[in-house]
């Protein structure tokens, strides 16, 4: 990894940098065998005297999967950084179908001590609560920037090739004022929801630039199928989608954000279940969509 790293930071050779969890202190000194010599080790167990002064960069290497609690964590890794300084978190992510594995995923087994774990829209909302950029090309690279909005010119570069921003929208359904001719009534389960009346709903969103990915979570769908013929569109431009995890979920590169978009979710027509032989119920009905909470109600 420290290969990888020193690639990575090539030319920044003179960064103050941190490695946080650093256990027995390996990766400083390979840093340092590479012309990194301005690397601190420290681990709050085998080197737990917190380091003086603030740093230009804070890496952290298969560490955030140990912690329990992992928000606090990443907000002592950042409160080491300068104002100009980032984040670089090695981690490998959740797969696509964790909802399926669960805790029978290799990476959870008994003993290893892996009690967090984590998907690049995990990372995406940690980020917000930090105010920092997450940089990522893709799931599969296993390196993510957390940026602050103003770098150092030499981080900026490595931030870079890290890959794009990278956003998260959840688009649920309001709690209150919305369309009849669009939205069913606010129904209660083990979380609220509201059914889709007809074949269209939309939101406006202020996207990022960068890479954004746009999700949908649905409780239910009228029939069998029903969702994998749903698709997301921005300013009518249909978007490939696909079902991840109870999620309809579209990503969109943008490169000139100019205000807000409308994000449609474009459905067949709703079927009512009477006519399907289920239930005395003439309501034409689509997706149940969960009713936004206040902390995830906005773009992440």
């Amino acid at each position: 990894m420290a290969a990888t790293m020193a690639s990575l930071l090539k030319g920044s050779e003179s960064l103050r940098i941190l490695d946080f969890g650093s256990g027995a202190g390996v990766f400083a000194r390979r840093m340092a065998d590479l012309g990194f010599t301005n690397v601190v080790a420290y681990d709050p167990f085998s080197h737990p005297v917190r380091p003086a002064g603030l740093f230009d960069l804070v890496t952290a290497i298969e560490v955030v999967e140990h912690t329990p609690r992992p928000v606090e964590t990443f907000f002592e890794m950042a409160s080491f950084t300068k104002d100009t300084g980032a984040l670089i978190v090695g981690q490998t992510l959740q797969p696509a179908n964790i909802g399926e594995l669960k805790c029978n995923w290799w990476y959870t087994a008994p003993r290893n001590g892996h009690v967090s774990t984590y998907s690049i829209k995990t990372f995406a909302m940690i980020g917000k609560k930090l105010g920092l950029d997450v940089r990522a090309r893709s799931e599969s690279v296993g390196l993510f920037g957390f940026a602050r909005p103003s770098l150092l010119p030499n981080l900026a570069e490595v931030m870079d090739r890290l890959g794009p921003r990278y956003a998260v929208n959840v688009l649920e359904a309001s709690g209150r004022g919305a369309d009849p001719a669009k939205w069913h009534g606010v129904e209660k389960g083990d979380v609220q929801f509201r059914w889709t009346a007809g074949d269209r709903v939309a939101w406006d969103r202020k996207l990022t630039q960068g890479r954004n990915r746009i999700e949908v979570p649905f409780l239910m769908e009228i029939m069998p199928g029903y969702a994998r013929q749903c698709r997301l569109a921005v300013e009518r431009a249909e978007l490939p989608t696909s079902i991840v995890d109870g999620r309809l979920v579209a990503e969109l590169d943008v490169t000139d954000p100019s205000g807000a978009v409308s994000v449609e979710l474009i459905m067949p027509a709703p079927v009512s279940p009477e006519s399907l032989g289920r239930a005395p119920d003439r309501r034409n009905l689509g997706l149940a969509i969960p009713v936004a909470s206040p902390d995830i109600d906005m773009p992440l």
